[in-house]
């Protein structure tokens, strides 16, 4: 006795053409659309379709850029950045420490914007290192690099001075 095998999906007997005492036919795979002459390996490969990447905010196209990708779509990196401050109401990443703050708050020191906490840690940083070699160490270091440059100043007038006088005793 062969038993009809049942479709989990829509509850008919798979392989049936039409109603039997164990059901209606399978509806989930239709014979319809592969003709019998045809065979899976007939049939031309499936095409592959180009996916539009386009930004959500300004409707750029981003295919081949920078973009951002999050559940609801892509975004150019632009407007990431403005859905980004939007998200922290206004508020901006320090890129030491990357806390968040007002962008008004961040002040550039050492050719890096920083906050106000990061900017003092580095303020007191470098007290500890005058306090560590001590002031004195410090107002040498100081007066050896004024006279350095005051040599190099002098260097460059003597230079300038025999050029002149090679140029008169030539003529």
């Amino acid at each position: 006795m062969v038993s009809e095998l049942l479709c989990p999906e829509c509850g008919g007997v798979v392989g049936a053409t039409e109603t039997t005492d164990a059901g209606p036919p399978c509806k989930c795979f239709s014979t319809e659309s592969i003709s019998t002459s045809e065979t899976v390996a007939d049939l031309p490969p499936p095409v592959e379709t180009a996916v539009a990447k386009i930004c959500r905010i300004c409707g750029k196209d981003v295919t081949g850029q920078k973009r951002v990708k999050d559940n609801t779509g892509y975004y150019c990196v632009p407007c990431a950045k403005e859905e980004e401050k939007k998200e922290h109401g206004g508020r901006v990443r320090c890129k030491v420490c990357g806390h968040l703050t007002k962008e008004e708050n961040l002040e550039m020191y050492e050719g890096a914007k920083m906050c106000h906490r990061c900017r003092g840690e580095r303020l007191a940083l470098q007290k500890q290192q005058i306090k560590r070699l001590g002031f004195k160490a410090a107002r040498t270091r100081e007066e050896w690099r004024r006279i350095l440059g005051m040599v190099a100043l002098l260097v460059v007038l003597l230079m300038i001075m025999a050029y002149g006088f090679l140029k008169m005793k030539l003529k």
